[in-house]
């Protein structure tokens, strides 16, 4: 029997990842995984609230759902126009251009910025790695805008709970504030 071992690992490739920035890059494409989840599953909600509004159905908990699992599939027709919510182009075209297109190429090339070399800068830092943040935290707030686009259009901005959040979330920042003009 042949043992065939493979050569170990170039240093190159070792000598230009840490284990910190590929751990960094592979949290933001989980999280980026988790906002696309969440922004889709909002999106849904969106259509097949639209889906009720059309066929002039309430808004309750039960359309919805049945509006998810029978009715919103189908189309329906408005002014005089067919009409898909859950099938939708628009919906099918922007998950695939997020997963397919656009983010893994962030992605890639927030890999490949580290490997650039490690220059100095006064009020960044290093250069490679102030680019390679940049790049893999433009997916996140990009879902994160989306999935506030789409609460806006169900109205839960509007909501008791979304107003304790934001006010929450000042409080969060003035405490932060506080601690920073303590510290100088």
């Amino acid at each position: 029997m042949i043992n065939i071992i493979p050569p170990p690992p170039s240093p190159v490739l070792i000598a230009a990842f840490s284990e910190k920035e590929l751990v960094h890059i592979s949290l933001a494409i989980f999280c980026t995984l988790i906002l696309i989840f969440i922004d889709t599953t909002l999106r849904i909600l969106v259509e097949v609230r639209n889906f009720n509004l059309a066929t002039h159905r309430p808004c309750t908990i039960k359309n919805t759902i049945i509006a998810m699992l029978w009715r919103g599939w189908g189309t329906v027709t408005v002014n005089g126009k067919k009409r898909r919510y859950l099938v939708s182009n628009k919906l099918r075209a922007d998950i695939t251009k997020k997963l397919v297109m656009s983010y893994p190429w962030l992605f890639i090339l927030s890999t490949v910025l580290i490997t650039l070399p490690d220059v100095e800068v006064p009020i960044i830092g290093r250069l490679d790695a102030f680019l390679s943040t940049g790049m893999y935290l433009i997916p996140i707030v990009i879902e994160l805008a989306s999935c506030v686009e789409n609460m806006i259009e169900l109205e839960l901005v509007e909501t008791r709970w979304f107003r304790r959040a934001i006010a929450l979330f000042k409080q969060i920042l003035a405490a932060i504030k506080s601690v920073k003009e303590a510290i100088k």
